[in-house]
């Protein structure tokens, strides 16, 4: 089934399709009840449905929104807040993603049937460690447990015909996807009083650093809290220091995976991704 924005954009001087089919996923936590948004979808025309559908929308939090779009990428997806404004407290709201509030979602429904909304691809990161393969559209990071001694760590990072080197003791580090770089990849900025900025390419960021060594090509360079790199880069992380270190963000997954110290964290952007509105 052609969605109402493909069938629009193959017929120009066609009215565009008033009656859109929805798959419906609702977050835990205080989010409205599904008969709520169901009426309020129904009231714009909107049917729901579980197949055949042309869009599925999303009411949560970030953590509903990244847990949920990997198992529904079979259509273009429309993140709603559960609270009515559009965007607060989302490490979205500074980037190109739709993510509105529910005040909002009938004008933004009629931008999708009338062929007016966007959709864009936004990449899949995906994190293989000690056998296993994990993926997250948001960012992944690793942090120390309850004990006062830093994270120790080495990042290897090949980029192009370009290699680098970062040494650094910390709280941890985070290595994170265009959509999810407004978010704890951003809390400099935050810090800081600036608006977060969506980057374009993979983030790598430690987290309250003492130390930082980086090397680029071999050679010494200016110590940076976070730099950006191509889609194409490979990321290598090792753990230098048992500081019973979790890692966080993967898809589906609620609690913290042990690392290890040795063990090889290798991350990379999937040939996949997922469609969403903006």
């Amino acid at each position: 089934m052609k969605t109402a924005y493909e069938y629009r954009a193959h017929h120009p001087n066609v009215a565009p399709l008033r009656r859109m089919r929805a798959n419906l996923i609702i977050g835990d936590g205080g989010a409205p009840s599904r008969s709520s948004i169901a009426s309020a979808l129904k009231r714009c025309g909107v049917e729901l449905a579980s197949k055949g559908y042309d869009f599925t929308v999303i009411v949560g939090g970030d953590g509903t929104f990244f847990d949920n779009a990997l198992q529904h990428r079979d259509a273009p997806l429309l993140f709603v807040r559960k609270g009515a404004a559009s965007g607060a407290g989302s490490s979205m709201r500074h980037g190109f993603t739709a993510c509105i509030g529910l005040r909002d979602l009938p004008a933004m429904l009629r931008r999708i049937s009338s062929g007016s909304a966007a959709v864009i691809n936004e990449p899949i990161l995906e994190l293989r460690y000690d056998g296993d393969t994990y993926r997250s559209i948001g960012d992944f990071f690793v942090e120390r447990g309850a004990v006062k001694q830093a994270v120790r760590y080495a990042i290897s990072i090949v980029d192009g015909s370009s290699r680098f080197d970062s040494s650094c003791i910390s709280n941890g580090f985070i290595v994170t996807t265009p959509m999810g770089s407004t978010g704890y990849y951003s809390y400099i900025d935050v810090l800081n009083g600036r608006e977060p900025r969506k980057i374009s390419g993979i983030g790598v960021a430690h987290i309250l650093p003492t130390r930082i060594v980086d090397r680029l090509n071999g050679r010494r360079v200016k110590p940076m809290v976070r730099r950006v790199f191509s889609t194409k880069a490979r990321v290598v992380v090792r753990m230098q220091r048992d500081v019973r270190q979790y890692m966080y963000g993967a898809s589906g997954v609620r609690s913290g995976i042990p690392i290890e110290v040795g063990k090889p964290m290798s991350f990379r952007i999937s040939e996949e991704s997922v469609r969403v509105f903006s």
